[in-house]
């Protein structure tokens, strides 16, 4: 009888283990929704800083040197707080308006910055508008830069064909002589 028991209960645990095996190939496998749980990760495309946006169109066009007016118009998606600006006029153009303005946000679509600029030559100028949005002790900055342009614009120098470049009496290729020195590797 001892020597039945011996034999009995290995075969007992090796039959339940069978049936452990044998109920799991019976039952359907699911497998669970991974894009339900995966996160992803927040892309950030803005910029840094404040997020002001000039919405004009660039470049301010002026026909010809002398005083002009420009109205630049800023926009932001902030509600709270003040936007201060403060103008500076690159080389070449001379600010005749306010340097400083300030706005509430949250009353607006768009701020408007009426702007005299005198400018005195032709050629391609720059205004400076250093942007500061402060709500409650947060300050972010930003910098944008207008352009503007005083009469025509310079257009690139475009290529000639070689049909042209006859026509004009132009040498499309000029050759320099040249040496070229080969030294060995070390």
């Amino acid at each position: 009888m001892d020597k039945i028991n011996r034999i009995s209960i290995p075969l007992g645990c090796i039959a339940g283990v069978l049936l452990i095996f044998l109920s799991a190939c019976d039952t359907p496998t699911v497998t669970p929704d991974i894009s339900a749980t995966k996160r992803v990760p927040h892309v950030h495309t803005v910029k840094p800083g404040a997020s002001v946006k000039l919405e004009n169109t660039q470049p301010f066009i002026l026909s010809a040197p002398g005083v002009g007016d420009l109205e630049l118009l800023l926009s932001t998606p902030q509600h709270d707080g003040t936007m201060a600006v403060d103008i500076s006029a690159g080389e070449g153009l001379q600010l005749e308006s306010p340097s400083h303005y300030e706005f509430p946000l949250g009353q607006l679509t768009g701020y408007k910055l009426p702007l005299k600029i005198r400018a005195v030559s032709e050629g391609r100028y720059y205004i400076n508008l250093r942007i500061a949005l402060v709500n409650n002790e947060q300050r972010d900055h930003r910098i944008i830069t207008a352009i503007v342009q005083v009469g025509e614009s310079v257009k690139p120098a475009r290529k000639l064909s070689s049909g042209a470049a006859e026509k004009n009496n132009e040498e499309k290729v000029i050759s320099l002589p040249a040496q070229e020195t080969i030294s060995p590797a070390k």
